[in-house]
């Protein structure tokens, strides 16, 4: 059998406001709202797939976590009546096609608000939802370190985007929590108020944008660094809401969307990491802070359980920045590179990711 000398892996890790205002004039080293004239990464129009999380209404944005069922800031002021336009209809100039039929939970405290809806046109069939919210903090990684923190990002509608573009995607990554709120570096300003905040990795609610210390033109507003903490914006936590709301413990019964029913998706991206040893390879794993275990299937059974005949259980390596790294004692062969069957479980056994990699050796 010929080396693997070809192998090429992919192994990604996060190491190394009546409106919402964005936070007081930091350093000039990366500029959170400008910086998408250069990193459009960070922040920028938002695509056909990316604008159906969100709605907007009288300068404010919101969530939608079912067809029926709308997230957004008590400051907003939403109202039974309100008209509102779905990300969908705002991108292909539509018109209104939500409406407020009641405000079935308003809390100042936390500044949320939970609305009930109905479509006067038919719901886009791109139309999706927050397939989980995070119910307790430990759901999420926050870190004050440069490049470090969960990767979340928001969609909605700044004002200093309002006759550039339509929907602005922002994405940044969460720094630090107190109490209720939750610190993060994404670019939001007036306009983004009421607008949820989702984890990259799988979609998960974390939040809902709600303000800083400067509003949008203010002196200074658009000064303001991803690394310095005088900069970072902030929202309410969704574990703070879902303790006090039985609308949310209803709709995401134990964190998992009602609305999915049984559909299966993953909570952590697992990523695979091989380096060759003559005519064979070392392999390591790499999964979310979540996970508690991930098991090598055998090719007879995918996904398979601990329980499960030539299942192998990975060794935890090092848990850092975030995710957690195992590692297997023995080397791979190649027939059991031509099939990995990989399956991550969370604490309470649970599966929360899933992966096959067929792996062929360079000729």
């Amino acid at each position: 059998m010929q080396a693997l000398t070809r192998l090429t892996w992919l192994l990604v890790i996060w190491i190394s406001v009546t409106s919402c205002h964005p936070l007081q004039q930091g350093s000039f080293l990366k500029d959170i709202y400008s910086a998408d004239e250069t990193d459009k990464s960070r922040r920028h129009e938002a695509n056909a797939l990316e604008i159906n999380w969100t709605a907007r209404f009288s300068g404010c944005s919101a969530l939608l976590l079912s067809p029926t069922l709308v997230l957004t800031a008590h400051h907003c002021k939403l109202k039974p009546g309100s008209k509102m336009q779905s990300g969908w209809s705002v991108l292909t100039d539509g018109k209104v096609d939500l409406v407020v039929d009641g405000i079935l939970e308003d809390n100042p405290t936390l500044d949320y608000m939970i609305a009930e809806i109905h479509w006067t046109s038919p719901m886009p069939s791109a139309q999706t939802f927050p397939p989980f919210i995070a119910t307790a903090s430990a759901d999420i990684f926050s870190s004050q370190v440069k490049d470090q923190g969960e990767r979340i990002f928001t969609v909605g509608f700044p004002d200093d985007k309002a006759k550039k573009w339509k929907i602005t995607y922002a994405e940044g990554q969460i720094k630090y929590l107190n109490g209720s709120k939750m610190f993060f570096n994404i670019g939001v300003i007036n306009g983004n108020s009421g607008g949820g905040v989702l984890r990259k990795e799988n979609n998960m609610l974390v939040g809902i944008a709600i303000g800083g210390t400067k509003a949008y033109q203010e002196a200074g507003w658009d000064q303001n660094s991803v690394d310095d903490s005088k900069s970072w914006n902030f929202g309410t936590a969704t574990w703070a809401i879902y303790p006090v709301s039985p609308v949310l413990k209803k709709q995401f019964p134990n964190g998992k969307n009602i609305y999915f029913g049984e559909t299966f998706f993953p909570k952590t991206r697992v990523y695979v990491s091989l380096k060759t040893e003559g005519t064979k390879a070392s392999l390591k794993v790499a999964a979310s802070h979540e996970s508690d275990m991930v098991l090598l299937c055998p090719k007879a059974v995918y996904p398979c359980s601990k329980a499960t005949s030539g299942a192998e259980v990975l060794e935890l390596d090092v848990a850092a920045s975030g995710r957690r790294f195992y590692t297997r004692s023995k080397a791979m062969s190649k027939s059991e590179l031509d099939d990995l069957r990989l399956v991550a479980f969370d604490k309470s056994g649970q599966i929360i990711g899933q992966r096959r990699v067929a792996v062929e050796a360079a000729k």
